[in-house]
C-alpha cells in the first residue's frame, strides 16, 4: 500500500512551495537588506498557494464544509493580492498609507477568515441551537468590546483630531473585527 504522505499528487504543490519558502527564508538570511522585497514575495507566494490548495482540495467536502474551506480560501488569496499589490506600490515608489484605500484586501481577508471559522464550527448545526450559541458568544462578545475600548479609547482621543475620518475609520474596523472573531471562535 502507498503512503499518502509519499504520495506524488500531495507533493506535487507543496514540495516546490516548501523549496520556494525555504528559499526565500535563507535569502532573508543572508540578505536582510532585501526583506522588503522577499518578505512580500514569501507572504504572496504562501498565502496564495495555501488559498489555491484550500480550494481544489475542497472539492470532495460535503456542501457545508466545501463552502467553509472555499471562504477560507477566497480569504487567503485576498490577502495575498493586498500583498502583492502593496508591495507593487511600494517597488513602483508609491506611498502607501498605514490605513488606506489597500486596507481593503485585509480587512476582507479578516471578515471571510471569520466567517470561515464560523461555517466550520457549525456546519452541522441548524435552527435554535444556532441561535442559542451566538446569543451566548455575543455576551462575551460585550464584555470584550468594554475591555478593548477602556484600552484604546484614551490613545484613540488625543490622536483624533490628527487622523482624516476614513483612516480612523479604517484602523477602528480592525478592533471591531477582532471582537467579532473572538465572538466566533467562542461559537
Amino acid at each position: 500500500m502507498h503512503s499518502s504522505l509519499l504520495s506524488l499528487r500531495r507533493w506535487q504543490i507543496a514540495g516546490p512551495l516548501a523549496f520556494v519558502l525555504i528559499t526565500l527564508a535563507i535569502a532573508l538570511i543572508y540578505w536582510p537588506t532585501h526583506a522588503a522585497t522577499l518578505g512580500p514575495a514569501g507572504m504572496f507566494v504562501g498565502m496564495g498557494t495555501a488559498g489555491w490548495i484550500m480550494w481544489a482540495r475542497s472539492v470532495d467536502l460535503a456542501p457545508h464544509e466545501r463552502k467553509a474551506w472555499r471562504v477560507m480560501a477566497l480569504g487567503l488569496l485576498s490577502a495575498a493580492t493586498g500583498v502583492l499589490l502593496t508591495a507593487t506600490l511600494v517597488t513602483f515608489g508609491v506611498s502607501v498609507p498605514a490605513f488606506g484605500p489597500m486596507d481593503i484586501f485585509f480587512i476582507t481577508t479578516y471578515v471571510l477568515l471569520v466567517a470561515a471559522i464560523c461555517l466550520l464550527a457549525r456546519a452541522e448545526a441548524v435552527g435554535r441551537d444556532w441561535v442559542a450559541t451566538l446569543l451566548d458568544a455575543s455576551v462575551g462578545g460585550i464584555a470584550l468590546i468594554a475591555l478593548v475600548w477602556t484600552s484604546i479609547e484614551a490613545r484613540l482621543m488625543e490622536n483624533i483630531d490628527r487622523v482624516p475620518g476614513w483612516e480612523l475609520g479604517i484602523a477602528l474596523t480592525y478592533p471591531v473585527i477582532d471582537i467579532i472573531a473572538i465572538v466566533a471562535l467562542m461559537i
